[in-house]
């Protein structure tokens, strides 16, 4: 299929060699898709597509959204701002509906798979299970229905353009397929995750029994890791990352389904301390693109405040 659009990936960081690739980015004809910075959002001069991050939050991914959201006029840019199943997913759809063709019923169960996975729609939360003693008892990485969880998986390698990571979404919705090299990575995805555990990069502490852990290291599937301990997760991730390199501090709060704590009014009190805390009803972060500042037992305290 010819692409219809331009696919772009913002960067969030305060720094001269960011605003050079955004520059190149947005303007009147620029669609944001999960924009959730706002002064770049601001500048999508076709609006954003992010209906889980309005202040009241919301249900519907961003993937679902596009099915009904106003078509942009190709040859428009299409951004975001993390790679992301649920944002690549939704410039997907844009694409398919640009290029005319129709999304049948398999389409469409592929695209509510992404967003139910994107509104953590997992259900009623197991209980406390035991952490895992060898590669086989993780669960928590791999293909996943459908080839989701490569999908997943194979959207974050930073080696691809948006562009791809776009084709690859169109071409998953339109036939649950992904490249092979993608699902051989997803196999050797828990592999890497129990190694990660068991050497200790991957660290799981119960902050409160039950009810929050806390998973420190950034490895993928590592914060639903810690849903063996606690219905509600605290990820802290300290990787130095960004090109040149600058020293990383990024805190991401998730419950296993809504309801289990008040992550809105959670973000909110957490933004009036250090402006840029923001999210959807089942997952915020810290600012993006800036070391988080806010220590570990002021999100526990905030969290328990609203409701954990």
């Amino acid at each position: 299929m010819t692409p219809c659009y331009r696919y772009g990936l913002l960067d969030p960081r305060p720094l001269p060699v960011a605003e050079s690739v955004n520059a190149g980015l947005l303007g009147p004809l620029t669609l944001g898709v999960e924009v959730t910075e706002p002064r770049l959002a601001a500048r999508c001069g076709l609006g954003n597509i992010d209906p889980q991050h309005r202040p009241e939050g919301g249900s519907v991914a961003a993937i679902e959204a596009a099915l009904d959201w106003p078509l942009p006029p190709p040859p428009a840019c299409l951004v975001t701002i993390r790679r992301d199943a649920d944002a690549f997913g939704a410039m997907a759809v844009f694409s398919l509906r640009a290029a005319g063709i129709p999304i049948g019923p398999a389409m469409r169960a592929r695209i509510d798979l992404i967003g139910r996975a994107d509104r953590f729609d997992h259900g009623a939360w197991p209980g406390r299970r035991g952490l895992p003693e060898r590669a086989g008892d993780i669960e928590e990485a791999g293909v996943g229905t459908q080839g989701l969880g490569a999908l997943i998986g194979g959207l974050v390698d930073p080696a691809f353009t948006a562009g791809d990571a776009a084709a690859a979404a169109c071409a998953w919705i339109g036939s649950g397929h992904v490249p092979a090299a993608w699902s051989a990575r997803a196999m050797q995805a828990a592999g890497t995750l129990f190694t990660a555990y068991r050497n200790g990069r991957i660290r799981l502490t119960e902050l409160d029994p039950g009810r929050i852990a806390l998973v420190e290291g950034c490895i993928p599937g590592s914060l639903r890791l810690g849903y063996r301990l606690a219905p509600v997760v605290v990820a802290l991730d300290e990787t130095p990352r960004g090109a040149p390199l600058i020293p990383w501090r990024r805190i991401t709060v998730a419950q296993w389904q809504v309801g289990h704590v008040d992550l809105i009014r959670a973000a909110s009190v957490l933004a009036a301390r250090e402006p840029g805390w923001g999210g959807a009803p089942a997952i915020i972060g810290s600012p993006q693109g800036l070391p988080c500042r806010t220590a570990i037992r002021d999100v526990l305290a905030v969290l328990r405040d609203c409701g954990a």
